[in-house]
């Protein structure tokens, strides 16, 4: 993927999730995927903190085949990479 600089230059960035690949993204922040607003991206994720110090933390999964797609597409898997490391999550109903 490749970002705009202020000055007008292109620069190539690299894409990487936080949490894991299969986070699912905030309904109101997916048009940012159609969009080189990466960064705009909030994950439906968590922490549960107690008296500071953290005891926990998670996720809710991508349940959506196509959004699932976007997610590897942006963050420049092939199929061929998905299906090597992701394939035993990958199996249908």
């Amino acid at each position: 993927m490749t970002s705009q600089c202020s000055n007008g230059a292109k620069r190539k960035i690299d894409i990487k999730a936080q949490h894991h690949p299969f986070t699912s993204i905030k309904q109101e922040d997916r048009k940012y995927l159609d969009s080189n607003e990466l960064d705009k991206i909030k994950t439906d994720s968590y922490d549960m903190v107690l008296n500071g110090y953290e005891i926990g933390g998670g996720s809710i999964r991508i349940h959506e085949e196509e959004l699932q797609e976007k997610v590897f597409e942006k963050l420049g898997l092939s199929k061929e990479e998905q299906q090597e490391k992701f394939g035993f999550f990958f199996w249908k109903y």
